[in-house]
């Protein structure tokens, strides 16, 4: 991830920015949206990579390097979750590691939250924002 934001920063005009906003946590009690994100996280380290980049930029010099807390209602999370669930879904690793019925009952349990969404907490992302300046770039 690091080598990546190194090139685009490479590609800054004079006095230029590189503006990222990436997850760092999903902070959830709620199982469903638990299982879920160990879901998401397990499809994206199939592929040799890691779910939270957040961490990550958050040892590169930067500008401006800070963590954001958002809340997000507990219903808007689930439809975000719910249309990723719809495309993660049809993922061959995914096929292979899950079946139909445990991945309908998750886009139940999910469906259940949108609809349902009262006395449900938050959930809580922590955003890693970083603004890469020119004058901060390394090498440059």
């Amino acid at each position: 991830a690091l080598a990546v934001v190194a090139t685009w920063a490479s590609q800054l005009a004079p006095d230029g920015f590189l503006v990222l906003e990436e997850p760092e946590s999903i902070e959830t009690d709620d199982e469903v949206f638990r299982r879920y994100l160990a879901l998401t996280a397990s499809v994206v380290a199939s592929r040799g990579a890691v779910m939270f980049v957040g961490g990550t930029l958050g040892t590169m010099p930067a500008a401006v390097n800070r963590v954001w807390p958002l809340d997000v209602t507990a219903a808007d999370a689930a439809t975000m979750f719910s249309l990723n669930l719809a495309t993660v879904r049809t993922d061959p690793w995914v096929a292979d590691h899950h079946d139909a019925a445990e991945l309908d009952a998750l886009g139940d349990a999910l469906h259940e939250r949108i609809v349902a969404p009262a006395g449900r907490p938050p959930v809580r992302w922590r955003l890693r924002q970083v603004v890469v300046a020119d004058s901060v770039t390394p090498g440059r």
